[in-house]
């Protein structure tokens, strides 16, 4: 288990969630929402990373003038809501 949490904090790429989510799927059988969401919460963190955020920059208070930090944040709050 621990394996897993590590392997998918240190994703930095889509296809690295891509390959993780097949394998557990593999080992695993269908994952469970819980799992789903943890996955696409890392996607947004992912996403944003490739936007140019910076996880010191996901705080409250910080000047989003393309919405795009929005954005970010309502997708992961759809996932993490269930």
């Amino acid at each position: 288990k621990i394996d897993v949490y590590r392997r998918l904090a240190r994703a930095n790429e889509l296809s690295s969630l891509s390959d993780l989510r097949s394998e557990l799927v593999d080992r695993f059988g269908p994952l469970p929402a819980p799992t789903e969401r943890l996955l696409a919460v890392q996607e947004v963190r992912v996403l944003a990373l490739h936007t140019g955020y910076r996880a010191s920059q996901l705080a409250d208070g910080v000047d989003d003038p393309t919405g795009q930090l929005r954005l970010h944040r309502e997708f992961a709050a759809q996932f993490a809501s269930g």
